[in-house]
C-alpha cells in the first residue's frame, strides 16, 4: 500500500484501441521553484543520518541522489525510492516511516 498519491498513467478503453496510454487532464499543475510557494522541512533529512551535516550539505546529497531523480521522473515506485534514499543516507529508518515523513515534507501549503 502506497502512502503517496498514485500518479501513474492508467489504460482506458480509448488507450487500448489506439495503443496509447491516456490519463485525465489534471485540474492544477503547480511548480515550486525551490521554496518559492511551498516550504519544505529538512527535519527528515537530518533524521536520515545527517545530524553532523549542514542543511546545505543535506540538500546537496538529496538533489544529486540518482534515486531521487529517478523517482521524480516516475521511473521508480515508492518502495525502490525509499530503499535507495535510505541506502544513500546510510539510514536504518524503516522505509514506511520514511515514506510517511516524506509525504509530510511540504509545510505551509
Amino acid at each position: 500500500m502506497s502512502l503517496l498519491p498514485d500518479c501513474r498513467l492508467r489504460e482506458n478503453s480509448h488507450s487500448k484501441a489506439s495503443g496509447y496510454v491516456t490519463a485525465p487532464l489534471p485540474e492544477l499543475l503547480l511548480f515550486d521553484l525551490g521554496g518559492v510557494l511551498i516550504d519544505v522541512s529538512t527535519a527528515t533529512l537530518r533524521e536520515l543520518g545527517g545530524r553532523d551535516k549542514s542543511d546545505a550539505e543535506l540538500w546537496e546529497i538529496w538533489l544529486t541522489c540518482p534515486v531521487v531523480e529517478e523517482y521524480e521522473s516516475g521511473k521508480l515506485g515508492d518502495d525502490e525510492f525509499a530503499a535507495g534514499v535510505l541506502k544513500t543516507f546510510g539510514s536504518a529508518m524503516p522505509a514506511e516511516e520514511f515514506l510517511r515523513s516524506f509525504a509530510a515534507w511540504p509545510i505551509g501549503f
